[in-house]
């Protein structure tokens, strides 16, 4: 075992140890329910391939597996269905349909199919500003307990 998985393990554990039991037996649940899933309850295919380009641009397969490895995809679709209220699942299909959008305009393809760096390109364009206004903090400090600023 090499010094960085020792380091790995450590700070897992220690991070883990500090959770309260309530978010262990959340986690557990959920990680239950993903590995029993027997398929997409809300993401079409078109939504689940762009939720999958996504994710694994922002956890890439490395030495490790990256977001398609680990099913983000699937835990996403677990929180839409079971999770979210239906007005910001909504929401957040929208938001799928404006990158497909954007990235049909610009490359006229969805993100899920464009050459990779056109889906570099495209998320880098894709603006913060806007999940970071306090309406969408407050949804987000809501479902996970972060401080409000």
């Amino acid at each position: 075992m090499e010094r960085r998985e020792v380091l790995r393990l450590l700070g897992s554990a220690v991070a883990i140890s500090a959770l309260p039991l309530e978010a262990m037996t959340v986690i557990q649940q959920t990680s239950a329910q993903v590995a029993q899933s027997t398929g997409l309850k809300t993401l079409n295919p078109q939504q689940n391939a762009t939720v999958t380009t996504i994710a694994e641009l922002i956890i890439p397969a490395t030495d490790t597996p990256g977001a398609k490895g680990a099913k983000v995809n699937e835990f996403i679709d677990l929180l839409l269905t079971e999770w979210f209220e239906p007005s910001e699942t909504n929401e957040f299909l929208a938001g799928l349909a404006d990158v497909d959008a954007r990235s049909r305009k610009e490359f006229s393809t969805p993100l899920s199919t464009a050459l990779p760096r056109n889906r570099r390109s495209c998320s880098r364009s894709l603006t913060l500003p806007r999940w970071n206004s306090p309406p969408a903090r407050s949804r987000l400090c809501r479902r996970t307990s972060l401080p409000r600023r």
